[in-house]
């Protein structure tokens, strides 16, 4: 009787575990993004540039393609080699421009990224950094050359109380961040195991080089909540980028 009381409990577990698992799959799918595009707008010219790029998902909801619409040769290309492994493809035209190796840690985070050249050879690598809080704080980079590996600079990361983006330094660049509280960001990554944040960006500003800014975000939702469009603009410009997203 224990026995059978045993598997019977077992089995109750199992079927939550999976009623759980299922709705979190769910959730995922419908609040990912199945294509998107992108309108710039020049006032001077009067001109708008449109771009519409779409993803592709496998049977388990995680990206495989993305893909621009306006030249189908020009795509990313992911494959899942195992739990902890990653390989992104990058492709203009006919010919392969990038390969990288993602690797991941115990949490499902990137641990490191290895480029490769046409000869399968490492050319760069990229170590990542999370603080007791699990937040990505420094990526540091390292380039072959000569046959040596040789620092090419670090990147950081800063977060607010709520655990948003504030502050990205790197690469010459210093762009700050703040978010309307409001408004959750319920967008699933787009990229994989990109940094995603709590909630929406109300403002950024590059403060170097520049400073220019802030440029603010505005949004329009449906009625569960997920983002339909994403318009950024410099509050003394006309000109705006705007990205709208379909599901």
């Amino acid at each position: 009787m224990r026995i059978v009381a045993s598997l019977f409990i077992g089995l109750i577990l199992f079927a939550a575990c999976k009623k759980d698992n299922t709705q979190k799959e769910n959730q995922t799918k419908l609040y990912q993004c199945k294509g998107f595009t992108d309108d710039q707008y020049y006032a001077g010219l009067d001109q708008h540039f449109y771009v519409h790029t779409s993803l592709t998902f496998d049977a388990q909801g995680r990206t495989i393609l993305i893909q621009n619409d306006r030249d189908s040769a020009d795509k990313y290309v992911y494959t899942y080699n195992s739990a902890n492994s990653l390989e992104e493809r990058r492709f203009s035209g006919t010919h392969q421009t990038l390969q990288l190796i993602y690797s991941l840690n115990s949490k499902g985070k990137i641990d490191s990224l290895v480029s490769l050249n046409g000869s399968g050879d490492a050319i760069m690598v990229m170590r990542f950094a999370y603080d007791n809080q699990d937040h990505l704080y420094l990526i540091s980079r390292f380039d072959k050359s000569g046959g040596q590996w040789i620092s090419n600079g670090v990147t950081s990361y800063e977060y607010d109380v709520a655990g948003n983006i504030s502050k990205i330094d790197g690469s010459g660049s210093i762009v700050a961040y703040t978010y309307d509280a409001t408004r959750p960001n319920l967008l699933a990554p787009i990229f994989p195991y990109s940094v995603t944040t709590p909630y929406l960006i109300k403002t950024h500003t590059q403060l170097s080089p520049g400073p220019m800014g802030p440029f603010l975000h505005t949004y329009s939702v449906d009625n569960i909540g997920r983002v339909i469009s994403d318009t950024s603009r410099l509050e003394s410009s006309q000109d705006y980028i705007a990205r709208t997203y379909e599901y």
